[in-house]
């Protein structure tokens, strides 16, 4: 971790933002600040991301690598940079520091098919519940209208086409059984109680 990282951390734990304390921190070397940050009590640590607040700002950015929250700028968020488009950024190395300490969101933890990466959870679930929303129907001969492509595709412009056709597909197919959707199921949904034909169908999307 960078040393203006860990002095950052420091300022967080000990609720402590002045310059004059800052400035303390700056004089000491690399070594020095990190044998202090390993001796912190971590779970003192944690409670400062705990607010109702802070929490919620740091989760999105951990575990969603985004935020639409719109928030104060408080000392609590200085480990938040300010990426390309005003967009908000955590560093990759505070990010998975972070993955340890915070209690990941209710409804993520994925028994028995384990999804590890939580930005494709997040995606996912964003992207079919709008899908939802948009109540997309596709015809007998499981085509999916170019045009309810393009819907998806201006909500989630980090997708491509060809997943974009494939999760609209299958969020047809899994609210055509299910009300309610939960990611646990979905995934057990698309990875075992499709039918032969949609499988033949969603192979055929995915492969060309």
């Amino acid at each position: 971790m960078r040393k203006e990282d860990i002095i950052k951390f420091l300022m967080i734990y000990h609720n402590d933002y002045s310059t004059k304390f800052k400035n303390q921190l700056l004089r000491k070397h690399k070594d020095g600040l990190e044998e202090e940050f390993n001796k912190l009590n971590f779970e003192k640590l944690k409670e400062r991301f705990l607010d109702e607040k802070v929490y919620k700002v740091y989760s999105d950015l951990v575990f969603k690598g985004k935020t639409d929250e719109k928030f104060e700028i408080k000392n609590e968020f200085i480990l938040i940079e300010t990426g390309w488009g005003k967009n908000y950024v955590l560093r990759g190395e505070i990010r998975e520091f972070l993955k340890k300490l915070l209690p990941k969101p209710k409804g993520y933890e994925i028994e028995y098919i384990e999804c590890r990466s939580d930005k494709c959870n997040y995606l996912v679930k964003e992207c079919i519940e709008a899908i939802k929303e948009m109540d997309i129907k596709i015809g007998s001969t499981n085509k999916v209208k170019k045009g309810d492509i393009n819907k998806v595709k201006s909500l989630f412009p980090q997708l491509n086409e060809t997943e974009i056709s494939w999760l609209i597909f299958v969020a047809v197919k899994y609210f055509q059984q299910y009300k309610k959707f939960e990611l646990k199921r979905f995934y057990d949904f698309v990875f075992f109680k499709m039918n032969l034909k949609d499988e033949v169908a969603l192979f055929r999307m995915i492969l060309f």
